[in-house]
């Protein structure tokens, strides 16, 4: 498979998803900090998965940039992490509804799991498929302890303050972004 329509196809995802979550966003019916104040909670939502997507969808980017050959495993494991990317705007949907419901959280957390899971997957299946490209930072082991870690927080914390397993998340993937991007970084004055 052409490298260029498998990352043209991944991008329209992206780009489709990044986007259906704003209409979540409905216009108060009359404009009052109350009214503004009331729709915080799917606001809230949307920013942190916008972010969430924002900052995936470079590092796979990222990725993709040393590919030279998509086999099937590889064609399919981004087929999983497009599928999971697709779950983003319901269970988004589901918190910014029901910021305060442990199962709204537990379910986000978990879609967001598995998806970075994912990642790590499409890192494999790339060395894989190009012997000889140099891995990504998610496989490292201080990543895969970050994420772990920060992911099992999250979860146990959305059974017992869901709002704040939310934002904890985002915490999480802001530690993350930093982890890769400053690597990245330091890597090229090597």
């Amino acid at each position: 498979m052409d490298k260029n329509r498998l990352l043209a196809f991944t991008d329209a995802i992206v780009a489709i998803v990044a986007t259906i979550m704003v209409l979540e966003l409905k216009l108060p019916d009359e404009l009052t900090i109350k009214t503004l104040k009331a729709i915080l909670p799917t606001f809230n939502a949307f920013l942190i998965s916008f972010l969430i997507i924002y900052f995936a969808w470079r590092t796979h980017h990222d990725a993709f940039l040393k590919v030279k050959k998509i086999d099937n495993r590889l064609f399919i494991v981004n087929g999983i992490w497009i599928f999971l990317l697709a779950l983003i705007p319901f269970v988004t949907a589901l918190v910014g509804r029901f910021p305060d419901n442990s199962i709204a959280s537990v379910l986000y957390i978990s879609i967001l799991g598995l998806w970075t899971i994912s990642f790590q997957i499409i890192d494999f299946a790339i060395a894989t498929a190009n012997p000889g490209v140099k891995k990504e930072r998610v496989r490292e082991p201080g990543f895969k302890v970050l994420m772990t870690i920060g992911y099992l927080i999250c979860f146990a914390l959305a059974f017992i303050i869901s709002k704040m397993a939310i934002y904890m998340v985002l915490l999480l993937h802001i530690l993350m972004a930093i982890y890769i991007f400053y690597n990245k970084k330091t890597d090229k004055t090597k």
